[in-house]
């Protein structure tokens, strides 16, 4: 009894190498082409403000550097719709700011006390709004303008 066996058409080297470069290619443009639209920046430079300012916020733990940030932000905080775009901290300070500008200072803050951070939008209905993660090893807090930290462990 004879098998009967498939012929399949193996791919020549060349093929093979031009879908990877195309693969790597578009890796790298969808790299670049996120980096622009979501505008993540040298987060150190547009700061605006010394980290003395709110040096009491470092050398703590996660949930205690999030209230810590939260009580700072507060002692200015001034809601205030703008556009959205990167500002200083003296422009948020003088001239108020939206979700954008808060969530987005959280992030900038964070990440200069040396905690990973984020800010997404989101989307509910049909409003749109900005909310900052800052992250550890083993948890993660929500920040969202000056409601109540919300923070979650992972390695319980």
């Amino acid at each position: 009894m004879l098998k009967k066996t498939k012929n399949k058409k193996a791919l020549s080297p060349y093929i093979e190498m031009s879908l990877i470069l195309i693969l790597i290619f578009l890796s790298i443009f969808l790299g670049y082409y996120t980096h622009k639209i979501y505008g993540d920046l040298e987060l150190s430079n547009n700061l605006g403000v010394e980290i003395s300012e709110y040096k009491q916020c470092s050398d703590l733990n996660l949930r205690e550097t999030s209230k810590c940030l939260r009580n700072y932000v507060s002692t200015f905080y001034n809601y205030t719709i703008r556009s959205d775009e990167i500002r200083t901290i003296e422009d948020i300070k003088q001239n108020g700011g939206d979700c954008y500008d808060y969530n987005r200072l959280y992030e900038r803050l964070a990440n200069q006390l040396g905690f990973d951070s984020y800010s997404f939008q989101i989307k509910v209905g049909d409003i749109y709004h900005r909310i900052a993660i800052i992250t550890d090893e083993t948890e993660y807090c929500l920040l969202d303008q000056l409601a109540k930290i919300n923070c979650i462990n992972l390695k319980k």
